[in-house]
């Protein structure tokens, strides 16, 4: 009996002096801020007033960010699947799970998936509508990626995000060795006789620049017969056709002929006949076509650009003489322009092509 006083006494004592004993209903009378009279504060995993229920804020994506509406839990704290705590950051989207502070940010999708009010952009440095593999944050408030140098993901890939010009929306220039439209080819005027002169019709390169076998640029001069190289020199004959289209041969002495096709990384050798007899014969060749004055020879060019002295022989009682050299096997795929200077005459021979 006694015990039982004692309790009833203890029931019916205010401890924390709020007003309300445990007989009362002050579910914790050592803590004032506890009782059936206290506000409710949202989200502290604490029953303030007592009625067996907690305020909590509402996840409904359930992804650990709280939204800032509210829930009552049938329990007294806040650790239930779709309730939040006060201390739980913030979601900007509760609809959606894979939207909430901390998430990956997926670039440029137009959607700020990590909740800090921007977006990660995909960099469009030349603003042409084609974006690069770069990215970049955009400021506070731009969660879209849809202003200037912004690029989304299902943008297409610029090759060169420096040049508005060059971009996957551009047209393709013919023959002038640039790759407009990022197709990694480029559209070329057609050679087919290989011998640098150019036609009007075209031929697509499996690469992006015109200097392939059988391609030519724009900036190369125009050829009347594209089946048979028949160069239109002006300064020197070719061997084998007209050297000039609708113009007339410039003289030469002795034909060159090349052992064609060549083969890189061999011997190659080229066969003078008909020339000047016992004279000092100079075998000169480039892979390049241009101008280039024979020091010593006033007025004689040859249709050379940085031509390379080959070597030298002289020449036998028949005009004849034959020149081998070593072929590197870089050489492979180059075509290699041949002639013959004769110093002491200041004469050539007709020019020929070697294709490696």
């Amino acid at each position: 009996m006694m015990v039982w006083l004692a309790m009833a006494s203890a029931w019916a004592v205010d401890a924390d002096n709020d007003g309300f004993t445990p007989q009362q209903g002050d579910c914790d009378d050592t803590n004032a801020a506890i009782n059936p009279a206290a506000t409710e504060i949202v989200g502290d995993n604490v029953d303030q007033n007592c009625d067996g229920q907690e305020i909590c804020y509402r996840d409904a994506d359930n992804d650990g960010a709280r939204s800032t509406s509210t829930v009552i839990s049938a329990d007294v704290d806040c650790l239930d699947a779709f309730e939040g705590r006060n201390t739980d950051l913030v979601d900007c989207d509760d609809a959606n799970a894979s939207r909430y502070p901390g998430a990956v940010e997926v670039a440029g999708d137009n959607v700020d998936g990590d909740c800090d009010n921007r977006e990660l952009c995909y960099l469009d440095a030349d603003n042409d509508g084609a974006r690069s593999f770069s990215t970049f944050l955009t400021s506070v408030g731009d969660t879209s990626c849809t202003g200037p140098n912004e690029g989304t993901v299902g943008d297409p890939i610029d090759c060169n995000d420096t040049n508005a010009s060059i971009s996957p929306f551009a047209t393709e220039i013919v023959g002038d060795g640039v790759d407009q439209n990022c197709d990694l080819r480029e559209t070329c005027y057609a050679d087919a006789d290989r011998d640098h002169f150019r036609v009007t019709s075209t031929v697509v390169s499996v690469d992006s620049d015109c200097a392939d076998a059988g391609e030519a640029l724009s900036s190369q001069a125009m050829d009347c017969d594209d089946q048979q190289w028949n160069a239109p020199f002006s300064s020197i004959a070719a061997c084998d056709g007209p050297p000039v289209c609708g113009g007339v041969a410039p003289a030469y002495v002795g034909d060159l002929s090349p052992g064609n096709p060549g083969v890189a990384g061999t011997q190659n050798t080229l066969d003078l006949t008909n020339g000047p007899t016992q004279v000092t014969a100079v075998f000169v060749g480039s892979p390049t076509l241009g101008q280039t004055q024979v020091p010593g020879c006033p007025g004689l060019t040859v249709p050379f650009g940085n031509p390379v002295n080959l070597g030298a022989r002289m020449t036998n009682v028949f005009g004849d003489a034959s020149l081998t050299t070593a072929v590197p096997a870089g050489a492979a795929g180059h075509d290699v322009w041949s002639v013959v200077i004769y110093p002491a005459t200041c004469e050539t021979s007709c020019a020929s092509l070697t294709e490696f």
